[in-house]
């Protein structure tokens, strides 16, 4: 099952996002789309 997430954040703060997107991406049996601003297009 994937799933679709908005993780709500400000690019001031930016450190907070990476750390949760490294804890997301870290877990093998966890897939998901990410539905965030990326940072190059905010």
């Amino acid at each position: 099952m994937t799933y679709n997430l908005f993780i709500s954040h400000s690019w001031t703060y930016s450190d907070a996002y990476e750390k949760l997107v490294n804890l997301l991406n870290a877990d093998p049996y966890f897939t998901y789309k990410n539905y965030s601003v990326p940072k190059n297009d905010p």
